[in-house]
């Protein structure tokens, strides 16, 4: 039988496409490492303490959660990356060269956005009695941001510098974030209320 398992986000901040060819893992060089934990599930429990000696292997900071689950209510970038891109429709489309993270795009609007996704994700988590970090709370553990608001923590997060805004609306964050992460919450958000 084979172990399903699941991480609510990947250990190294993504800049490129990664590709796993052969039977293992491909050594890569990626710039942000998240400096504190992450979470691991599993499906079958007894297969915790493999699953987790393997990746402690390569990633030490990551930790054992309880419910599957919780790793796909952690999915931050469910909140951060489909609502900014869709907020930055015209900027992307006309194709401004601007980064994803910083000010022009993380506007007071788009943060208040932002702020009002999680904290649906989060009322959805307390409704299934599964407890979750906040966006903000989540930015401050993963990469030790000193921040107070949403907006700061991502405009001023060194990890982010540097990340370019797509420049087609054919991206991962929409094709990817949306069907695996948005519509699945919004239907554990329909299921949690009745």
């Amino acid at each position: 039988m084979r172990t399903v398992k699941q991480r609510s986000m990947l250990p190294k901040l993504k800049r490129s496409f990664m590709l796993i060819v052969g039977k293992g893992p491909q050594e890569l060089e990626l710039p942000a490492l998240k400096k504190k934990l992450l979470e691991v599930a599993v499906c079958l429990v007894d297969n915790m303490t493999i699953v987790l000696s393997e990746l402690n292997k390569y990633f030490p900071q990551f930790k054992p959660v309880p419910p599957v689950l919780y790793t796909s209510l952690m999915n931050i970038g469910a909140v951060f990356h489909p609502t900014t891109v869709l907020l930055n429709t015209g900027r992307i489309e006309s194709g401004e060269t601007f980064e994803f993270y910083r000010d022009f795009p993380m506007t007071p609007a788009v943060t208040t956005a932002l702020e009002k996704a999680d904290e649906e994700r989060c009322a959805i988590a307390r409704a299934l009695d599964v407890p979750i970090s906040s966006a903000l709370e989540w930015l401050q553990s993963a990469y030790g941001v000193n921040e107070t608001t949403l907006r700061s923590a991502l405009i001023n997060n060194p990890a982010y510098q540097g990340i370019k805004a797509p420049t087609s609306l054919k991206v991962l964050y929409l094709l990817e974030d949306v069907p695996t992460a948005l519509i699945p919450l919004t239907s554990l958000g329909e299921l949690s209320w009745h």
